[in-house]
């Protein structure tokens, strides 16, 4: 019944999480395939449960380097967001997170313009919701500093870079782990300017803390 269905769940979802932990991409694309057949059995597809499937079967393409054309991992995503937004609305915390996945895909193909719009809607959605200094909201900023790194805008990423790292040091403290990410996406943002003294000043002030 459907109360069983939606009992296993989250033991399909830990399942496939443990088995792409250990790089069994195609086990854990089979584990979220069975879990999404029995919700449809059950005509279960327009819930928060078969996004979360659709989400992490997305991933799993990802890893399997099956990320355009059909039933890749885009497409996949897509899917999820449409059921997203059908159930909590566009500015809702679980659409805004799927839309943040979705764009990291986005940008690994080069679709700069359609993933800036994303990411900057999901982070907007995520500073209403949560403050600009959460971590979630954080990640996000983080995944758009990056692409803005990449277009080579870095007054721009350098901005949002220092503001994902007061945002980690506010909710962690200086012993988050995110940090050593954020500090070598700065000094790099600091020196694709030309900042060099303000970079190695960076570096000397967060030594403790930065793991070469």
């Amino acid at each position: 019944n459907d109360v069983d269905v939606m009992d296993q769940i989250g033991p399909y979802l830990v399942l496939s999480q443990a088995l792409q932990g250990q790089k069994r991409y195609e086990d854990a694309e089979k584990t979220d395939r069975d879990l999404m057949r029995r919700l449809e059995r059950r005509s279960l597809q327009e819930t928060e449960e078969y996004a979360d499937a659709l989400t992490s079967l997305a991933f799993n393409l990802y890893f399997q380097k099956r990320i355009k054309g059909h039933e890749g991992a885009i497409e996949v995503s897509y899917g999820a967001l449409a059921i997203r937004e059908h159930l909590s609305g566009k500015e809702s915390e679980k659409y805004a997170k799927t839309e943040g996945d979705l764009t990291e895909l986005l940008l690994e193909v080069g679709d700069d313009p359609e993933g800036e719009k994303h990411l900057r809607h999901a982070l907007t959605v995520m500073e209403r919701l949560n403050g600009a200094q959460h971590p979630r909201t954080a990640h996000i900023a983080f995944t758009l500093a990056n692409f803005l790194m990449k277009a080579e805008r870095y007054s721009e990423a350098e901005e949002i870079y220092k503001e994902v790292h007061a945002a980690f040091i506010f909710a962690n403290g200086r012993d988050d782990p995110n940090l050593v990410n954020v500090h070598g996406m700065i000094v790099r943002c600091l020196e694709a300017q030309g900042k060099e003294k303000e970079a190695r000043k960076f570096e000397r002030d967060n030594k403790m803390w930065v793991i070469c």
